[in-house]
């Protein structure tokens, strides 16, 4: 090897990782710090009423696009109402139990 070739180990040594490679620290770089929030499992109450309030407004939105279609709009019209619809819901209903599903 003359003085103008780079052995390879320290032209590895000295390259850093481009933008689409990560470098040996890449991992321990991601790693949140004992400050950061961790993710927690999802409250099961909160759960169910976000699925709840889902089921509602799926329910509102198809049963709307469905009577709009029985009235004879186009598409454009029953998706207009598929979310009339859903705007219209009762959450307070939904919330408390008292809106069917």
């Amino acid at each position: 090897m003359n003085a103008h070739e780079e052995h390879p180990t320290d032209a590895m040594a000295s390259r850093v990782p481009g933008p689409d490679e990560e470098g040996p620290d890449a991992m321990a770089s991601r790693a949140p710090g004992p400050d950061v929030a961790q993710p927690t499992a999802p409250d099961n109450e909160a759960h169910r009423l976000a699925d709840t309030v889902r089921e509602a407004c799926l329910r509102a939105a198809l049963d709307g696009y469905e009577r709009a279609g029985f009235s004879g709009l186009c598409a454009e019209g029953r998706w207009e109402m598929a979310i009339d619809a859903i705007r219209s819901l009762d959450l307070d209903a939904v919330v408390g139990g008292s809106q069917p599903l």
